[in-house]
């Protein structure tokens, strides 16, 4: 009968009676034994219900005076304020929310609180995020108009945060950055009682500034310009202004007064283009001293107030360059890659402005290119200009891919008197033309053979627009960095700083 029931086991078919009462007399006692069984389960989960309740209310009692053993409540004062000054982020000074260091150090405990408004270093870097008084109108749906009074009163206590912050910076150099936005919708030509009261308490620390980044309206320069016409900027070594004009305001002469700092060493300046014509200025200005060894200016530029210019700046080895397309020619980019002392740079970021000939690209890469000593003559070919070049970008350019290519090539150490490159950037105006050279493959073979590890090389070609949404920040919120614009060049990330540069660390001489 076993024998049929392995067969009927393996079959849908019907069951008969004697089948049925065999099933039932061999499932006896499994069934018996599984009811056995789900019943000592069932003990045992009470039973382990009734323990972890046990065990919550020992753990209760011990919370009171278990926290007193915590390992962090020995840690010394001043590897705590080793800890503290760590957790500042380095690509951009310290916002004034609540939910990021240093404000959120002070709310933990009192001790911490205590160690971290005694600790001046914590408190000599800020971020200041501004508004022109007026209502906010929103850029995204779902978000409501702002009125003035709101931002008035907002502004108002904001200022009143920053002068605290600064209190306690102690005498530490200090790292401000300021972004002051003005809402599209509102129209004044005058500054408003909070604005200049926030120029007021910043430039009450002018002495003591190290760095300075500024991307404020023209309007708001003018009145920092004012209220600094009687201060002092020994300590200033690193600045940074990026000056927005709408109105484009040509009978307006800029002092620049910022410059006068002797001890400057970075200057990166976006101002507005009507100024392009009065670099003079900034020559001016740059004379005064002879310690700039980082100039950045991505606006357009004339080739010879450039000229001009890096002649104010012997010690230069980092250079950004924005040059007008409408007037450059390649003997005019020659004689600049010629000069002293952009001979001894080992940076360079080219920027050419598109005018009306997109498709004439001005800049010859070709002259960048190291030749060897002529076979047949003793004499050598072309001067080499920028032999100390290790680091080269260049955008909006269409220059042919061999020549690229013969360019890098040329600067991985086949002639003696040139520097190895390390990186290179070249971003297209155009598309990547199929079936020409492999610029990438060829340079990775021809490393392969050289005793040369490794060269960064980065090649963008033209491609459709596109982008995604980033997130969407309250414009009121003390953690607000600034309007986040897509880029197809560049990772801004949540910098207050999106133009790029060599060195986005802020570092406090």
């Amino acid at each position: 009968m076993q024998h049929n029931l392995d067969d009927l086991a393996k079959c849908n078919d019907y069951p008969s009676d004697e089948a049925i009462s065999e099933v039932k007399g061999l499932l006896s006692k499994p069934w018996k034994r599984l009811e056995e069984t789900n019943a000592e389960i069932n003990r045992l989960e009470v039973l382990l219900k009734k323990l972890k309740q046990t065990r919550t209310g020992i753990e209760g009692s011990m919370n009171r005076y278990s926290s007193i053993l915590a390992p962090i409540r020995r840690v010394p004062e001043d590897i705590l304020q080793m800890i503290f000054i760590h957790c500042l982020p380095t690509h951009r000074n310290p916002t004034m929310g609540a939910s990021n260091p240093p404000m959120l150090l002070t709310r933990i405990c009192r001790r911490w609180r205590s160690i971290a408004f005694s600790l001046p270093i914590l408190w000599a870097r800020i971020h200041i995020p501004f508004r022109i008084v007026g209502d906010i109108h929103p850029q995204h749906p779902g978000y409501l108009i702002v009125p003035a009074h709101t931002v008035s009163t907002v502004l108002q206590h904001r200022c009143q945060a920053v002068a605290d912050w600064l209190t306690r910076s102690g005498d530490c150099p200090l790292s401000i950055s300021i972004t002051c936005l003005k809402d599209y919708h509102h129209d004044c030509d005058f500054q408003p009682e909070t604005s200049i009261l926030l120029l007021k308490i910043v430039a009450k620390y002018a002495p003591r500034w190290a760095f300075m980044q500024l991307k404020i309206p023209l309007e708001t320069y003018r009145e920092l310009e004012t209220i600094l016409s009687s201060c002092q900027l020994p300590m200033l070594v690193r600045l940074r202004a990026d000056i927005s004009d709408e109105a484009s305001d040509v009978y307006w002469r800029p002092s620049l007064g910022l410059l006068e700092s002797r001890n400057l060493q970075f200057v990166s300046l976006r101002l507005p283009y009507s100024w392009g014509a009065r670099l003079q200025v900034l020559a001016q200005r740059l004379q005064l001293h002879q310690n700039i060894t980082y100039l950045s200016i991505p606006m357009p530029c004339p080739v010879d107030d450039v000229i001009r210019l890096l002649r104010s700046c012997p010690r230069i080895n980092y250079l950004r360059l924005s040059l007008e397309r409408q007037h450059l020619s390649p003997s005019q980019v020659h004689r600049l890659l010629d000069m002293v002392p952009v001979s001894f740079i080992t940076k360079l970021i080219l920027r050419s402005v598109l005018g009306n000939w997109e498709d004439v690209d001005t800049f010859d890469l070709g002259i960048l290119i190291g030749h060897h000593k002529s076979e047949t003559t003793a004499t050598v070919t072309d001067k080499i200009l920028l032999p100390r070049l290790e680091h080269f970008e260049l955008y909006q350019t269409r220059v042919p891919d061999d020549t690229v290519l013969q360019f890098v090539l040329s600067r991985t150490g086949t002639i003696p008197s040139i520097s190895i490159l390390k990186y290179v950037k070249i971003v297209f105006s155009r598309m990547k033309i199929p079936g020409h050279v492999d610029v990438e493959d060829h340079v990775r073979m021809h490393l392969a053979q050289t005793s040369i590890k490794k060269i960064h090389l980065e090649l963008n070609y033209l491609l459709p627009l596109y982008g995604t949404d980033s997130e969407i920040v309250d414009p009121l919120s003390p953690n607000f960095i600034g309007d986040q614009t897509h880029n197809l060049n560049f990772n801004t990330g949540d910098k207050t700083w999106t133009l790029e540069e060599m060195d986005d660390e802020i570092d406090i001489p």
